[in-house]
């Protein structure tokens, strides 16, 4: 994995070294002079600032051979571009920031507002729009940066791969720079971050990413479980892949993969009130079963897709209830959808959506089809 993770920073060292020699002299640097910055958290300051950030380096030491390992540099300040300039003088390199992959936020500080650290990342030269953007669910964002990865060499790294895996996990919701922005440029859609924790397996720290963050305009005002995050992410027609577990009180759960999902969503007026019609038209596959059920006959296979369809609809409701309840922000976009359907009605109650979002009428119809794709749809029968 080491061998792996340095062809890796080498490919990059190679890439920085083409693109500075051939741009213009302003932006030339030596390899010797910088520090790559990979990871960064944002926690909130004491009395030194109002924030406090921790970077993780990928430091290099050129010598006969270029050697590589990690590095974390602490610093507080009032405003992010005061500290990664105090960070230069401190360690007496320049910071490269387009190579950071992850930028993970603690809850204190995404209850304050994120907007005023996002605006210097996304002005800021030398950073990247695709970097992904998480809320720490520990005590501090550092503590995440700071544990040890599995799989990967560094952190930053790990939480990418981690992210880039729920493009077809579908547990979290995936968001990077780019996207949060876009997401702020947006009337009738709020914001929605994933989470991340640290769980402890003997000795090894093992970061899980899990749940997500609802934020009412730029200010985290809540967090949601995994199961709820699921919901949402169907809703929102983000469902690529992954599982559902169908639990049967009287057996053993049954568990399908998720091969194809398609939502829509249909805004409509009825009896002067203002609906939102949601279908769901999910295939799946079977992918576990340790009962007797018979789902190789067609009626047990109809009375599973029944009872799949039911469990899917009503766990979206519930969800979608609790969102507007608890939260009162649309992170699922229905304002935006009535803006691009109905745009006069948009007019109409868009300078009040906050409140008219949490009252608004919701019809779930899921339908779930399950393909014949198994080896066997019979469970496997040991002997006495």
């Amino acid at each position: 994995m080491a061998m792996k993770i340095n062809k890796k920073i080498y490919i990059l060292l190679l890439f920085i070294f083409i693109s500075t020699n051939l741009s213009s002299c302003w932006n030339y640097r030596e390899i010797n002079d910088m520090s790559i910055v990979s990871g960064v958290a944002i926690d909130k300051g004491g009395a030194d600032g109002k924030y406090e950030v921790t970077v993780e380096l990928i430091d290099i030491q050129q010598g006969k051979d270029i050697n590589m390992h990690s590095k974390y540099i602490t610093l507080s300040g009032n405003t992010m571009f005061e500290i990664s300039r105090n960070m230069i003088a401190l360690i007496g390199k320049k910071l490269y920031w387009s190579h950071s992959k992850s930028i993970i936020i603690s809850e204190d500080i995404a209850r304050d507002g994120i907007s005023g650290i996002l605006d210097w990342y996304s002005r800021d030269a030398e950073t990247r729009t695709d970097a992904y953007i998480l809320v720490s669910k520990e005590n501090t964002a550092k503590e995440i940066l700071k544990s040890k990865p599995i799989t990967e060499n560094y952190t930053s790294f790990e939480l990418s791969k981690l992210l880039k895996n729920e493009k077809t996990l579908s547990n979290v919701p995936v968001v990077d720079l780019w996207g949060i922005l876009d997401t702020f440029a947006q009337d009738g859609l709020s914001t929605w971050l994933p989470t991340v924790k640290i769980n402890k397996n003997n000795d090894d720290n093992i970061l899980q990413v899990d749940g997500s963050a609802i934020f009412s305009k730029d200010k985290l005002i809540g967090c949601i479980d995994e199961n709820s995050t699921k919901s949402i992410l169907f809703a929102k027609d983000k469902v690529k892949g992954g599982l559902l577990v169908l639990d049967k009180e009287s057996e053993s759960p049954i568990t399908f993969e998720i091969f194809k999902n398609k939502t829509t969503i249909k805004p409509s007026i009825e009896n002067g009130n203002l609906q939102f019609n949601i279908y769901t038209d999910t295939i799946v596959s079977l992918d576990e079963i340790q009962s007797d059920y018979e789902f190789y006959t067609e009626e047990g296979k109809s009375e599973l897709e029944n009872e799949l369809s039911d469990m899917l609809q009503k766990s979206i409701y519930s969800s979608i209830k609790r969102i507007q309840s608890e939260y009162g922000a649309d992170i699922l976009g229905f304002g935006a959808k009535l803006y691009e359907n109905n745009p006069a009605t948009w007019n109409d109650v868009k300078d009040d959506w906050d409140k008219t979002f949490k009252t608004l009428t919701i019809s779930v119809n899921s339908k779930v089809n399950i393909k014949n794709s198994a080896v066997t749809s019979k469970p496997i029968k040991v002997g006495d």
